[in-house]
């Protein structure tokens, strides 16, 4: 069972509708909170410009309020931090499954799984009862607003690093959260008024669709597509695409022990028949891997580049020595309930004024990976898109960095992974869930983070090819990343 399934469970339910001061005494803990151990605060918003934030949200509180509407504006403020790891969640029932955790079961939503593409919507695949809206359609409008508005509307509600975009678009599609956001700024419509422009059409055409129950849309979704709407494929793949041109593929679709089983033989496995087959030619999909930990990303880098990764610092940098809200944690670590009570037994306080974790709690970065005798040193091709985030980002820019650096070749292929490139600065995984007391809304504050502030200002950017599926691609299930490296490798377009 799910934190979020675990606090609904022991009745602690929030109330449909919140008085005033039960909205300022969770207001001034959620800032309070944020303000002390938030690692990255201001990174990517002034001090200013947050404290303006702040208090004019908290001035807007003059009147009890449904539930819903004030956590949407403390989600706007914690979007607003600009943290991929941040996160408010609303506390109800845990959803149907994995993917739509958000949907609750009792409600009906937008009934077809979507892409956003170039900031217009497609349908991916239909749970509707309309057979008329197959895979490829676009849809226009939904009851008179139309989809450019409705993303506009609730971009600045999704959490991502620095400048990112392609993270909150992925999570709008990915988990389900564009149907969730429009079910809660739009309560109670189950009934949409679609105009859409159906595949092999030119035409708009105007549609009335009931919405679904979550089960409904994954019952729908499984019978059309032949899989569970939670199901992430294949985690480990490995294949010879091309003999004659040495063209391989390897797929690393996550960083977690709990989905990519048995890794390091796979890899050893794997890194061994590349070798022995010759591959000239290596194409590295890192797409939809969301991160990890264990140390995988950093075995990934050795066997796919042939290079050792040395030893780091470790230095894994804490906001402030102080944290007064430690009652407020859902089942706080060992280690954070010393470094509530007492601080400096957990941290140290650099000459800089920084504060950082002490050398004893330093991270799997801080460990060296030696290149394995198997690794590959040929062509690198790393397929990447929005929802590469964490551990998958620090792959793909320790590979950008190192290989660039030593001269090797290496290209990116897809959309922009999930995390601001030019940052410098990144918050880990890390958190501690703060449960407001009156709402019960739970918030996930990033504690540690690493790099230097300012901006980095990297110049060179991520993807070198920028590919992204048309209509047509999303109808005939074309994978574009993939064919778009296989084609370029053999015509020898990537120099």
């Amino acid at each position: 069972m799910s934190n979020r399934a675990e606090y609904f469970a022991q009745n602690n339910q929030p109330p449909k509708t919140l008085t005033l001061a039960q909205q300022q005494e969770d207001f001034k803990i959620f800032r309070g909170s944020l303000n002390e151990i938030h690692v990255g605060l201001n990174w990517f918003i002034t001090e200013k410009e947050l404290n303006d934030l702040f208090d004019q949200t908290y001035n807007s509180l003059t009147e009890n309020t449904r539930a819903e509407d004030y956590y949407l504006k403390l989600r706007l403020i914690m979007a607003s931090i600009r943290h991929g790891h941040n996160s408010v969640e609303f506390p109800q029932e845990e959803g149907v499954n994995y993917r739509l955790a958000l949907l609750e079961k009792n409600k009906k939503f937008f009934p077809f799984t979507i892409r956003i593409l170039n900031n217009r919507v497609f349908v991916a695949v239909n749970e509707s009862s309309n057979e008329n809206l197959t895979t490829g359609t676009e849809i226009i409008s939904i009851n008179g607003e139309s989809a450019a508005k409705i993303i506009e509307k609730q971009l600045p509600l999704m959490f991502a690093n620095g400048q990112n975009a392609s993270f909150k678009v992925g999570r709008l599609e990915s988990y389900y959260q564009f149907h969730y956001l429009y079910n809660l700024m739009n309560p109670g419509v189950e009934r949409f008024k679609i105009e859409a422009i159906p595949y092999n059409s030119k035409k708009k055409q105007t549609f009335e669709i009931d919405g679904e129950s979550p089960q409904t849309i994954s019952e729908r979704y499984e019978k059309i597509t032949g899989k569970a709407i939670s199901d992430y494929g294949e985690i480990l793949k490995y294949k010879v695409l091309e003999d004659k041109n040495k063209i391989a593929y390897v797929k690393l679709g996550s960083f977690y022990s709990g989905l990519a089983r048995d890794y390091k033989n796979f890899l050893d496995k794997t890194f061994t028949e590349i070798k022995q087959s010759g591959i000239k030619h290596l194409i590295v999909d890192v797409r939809n891997n969301e991160g990890g930990g264990e140390g995988f990303w950093q075995m990934a880098y050795v066997y796919t580049t042939g290079n050792s990764l040395a030893e780091g610092d470790g230095f894994l940098s804490l906001k402030g020595d102080k944290f007064s809200y430690l009652k407020y944690v859902e089942t706080p670590s060992p280690e954070f309930t010393a470094f509530a009570n007492n601080p400096y037994d957990v941290i140290d306080k650099t000459a800089e004024g920084r504060f950082r974790l002490k050398p004893q709690f330093k991270s799997d970065d801080a460990i060296n990976y030696p290149a394995p005798p198997n690794a590959y040193s040929g062509k690198l091709y790393v397929l990447t898109d929005g929802m590469t985030f964490s551990a998958g980002t620090a792959y793909v820019l320790t590979v950008r960095d190192e290989l660039r650096k030593k001269g090797q070749f290496v290209k990116f292929i897809g959309e922009e992974p999930g995390e601001d490139l030019q940052a410098g600065v990144s918050s880990v995984a890390t958190a501690a869930t703060v449960v407001l007391p009156n709402s019960k809304i739970r918030v996930n504050i990033p504690l540690l983070g690493n790099g230097d502030v300012p901006y980095a200002q990297r110049k060179d950017i991520i993807p070198d090819y920028r590919v992204i599926p048309t209509a047509k691609d999303l109808a005939n299930g074309t994978d574009v990343e993939l064919s778009f490296a296989l084609e370029g490798i053999r015509k020898n377009r990537f120099k």
